[in-house]
């Protein structure tokens, strides 16, 4: 399980960067930098599929971090709109993620 909790964490604050890297994103003042975003993407994509490799073939596992990285991104612009604060968006996806690991169950991610 701890394996599935850090996947999704990466995925999560993957996305997160990536998403503040937007010139359209109102959780920041000034967008993050583009490089640091998609290195942060991209180093958290990758760490997730690794680790997903650990218990799943390499096919699920990708397609698992596919499957979750569309639900960050829509979560992200749904809490974006409802939460004015960075923190407290990416707190509110944090824990959300921590619980669909811990509830979720064998079958999610």
């Amino acid at each position: 399980m701890l394996i599935k909790l850090i996947a999704l964490q990466l995925v999560w604050f993957g996305s997160a960067a990536w998403y503040c890297s937007s010139d359209k994103q109102q959780l920041l003042r000034r967008p993050l930098s583009r490089n640091f975003a998609a290195l942060a993407f991209l180093t958290g994509i990758v760490g997730a599929v690794l680790l997903l490799c650990q218990l799943y073939p390499w096919l699920a596992a990708s397609f698992s971090v596919l499957t979750l990285l569309m639900f960050c991104w829509c979560l992200l612009t749904l809490l974006s709109a409802h939460c004015s604060k960075a923190l407290s968006t990416l707190g509110a996806g944090a824990l959300l993620m921590t619980l669909l690991a811990a509830l979720g169950g064998a079958n999610v991610a």
